[in-house]
This record gives structure tokens, C-alpha cells and sequence, in this order.
């Protein structure tokens, strides 16, 4: 976490907490902080570093959930809202722009 602070200054300002990389240099993030606190949101680092580009799960254990089947090859997270939304239906709180599904 320090050395992504140290690349990304503005992470610690954002209260933003990194909790996973997709491979491809970019990161989910834990925000602390504002209306999305709790939630786990991606960012992709190479467009804006200090913008979420879609909310991913609405909290840390959910989103592990999401990653460990997506590792173990279940299909449909992020993308699908009809798989996402029946296994965490507390994401119908968040702005539908935030909503990976609606990029």
C-alpha cells in the first residue's frame, strides 16, 4: 500500500484504500471516505488516477467473493447485471453511472 501511495499521492488524499490490482496496472479501491465509503471501486490508473470508473461491489467481502469465483472461473462479474445484482443487491443503492454495467 505505501508504494502505491507513493506513486499515487492523491489516493491518501481521496481517503481511497487500494485492495487489488487487475493485472493490467489498474486497481480496486476501498474508499473511506464520502458517499461511497465501504464500497470497492475500480479505477483505471492509466485514464485517471483519481477517478473511479464504476463501483465493483458494495464491500470489501463481497468483492472478494466476486474475485476468488471470477479466479475459479465463474463468469458475469463485473459485466452482468443480472449476476452482480443477485448476489449483491445492495449496489441498487449506487449511482447508476457508477454501475459497470452502464459503461
Amino acid at each position: 500500500m505505501a508504494s502505491r501511495f507513493a506513486e499515487y499521492p492523491g489516493w491518501r488524499q481521496l481517503g481511497w484504500l487500494p485492495v487489488a490490482g487487475d493485472g493490467l496496472g489498474n486497481f480496486y479501491m476501498l474508499p473511506t471516505q464520502g458517499p461511497l465509503a465501504g464500497y470497492v471501486a475500480f479505477v483505471e490508473a492509466a485514464v485517471d488516477p483519481d477517478e473511479i470508473s464504476y463501483v465493483a461491489a458494495s464491500n470489501l467481502w463481497s468483492f472478494l467473493r466476486f474475485l476468488f469465483e471470477k479466479e475459479l472461473g465463474a463468469k458475469g462479474w463485473p459485466f452482468d447485471s443480472k449476476v452482480v445484482l443477485a448476489a449483491d443487491p445492495h449496489l441498487t443503492q449506487v449511482p447508476a453511472d457508477l454501475l459497470p454495467w452502464v459503461h
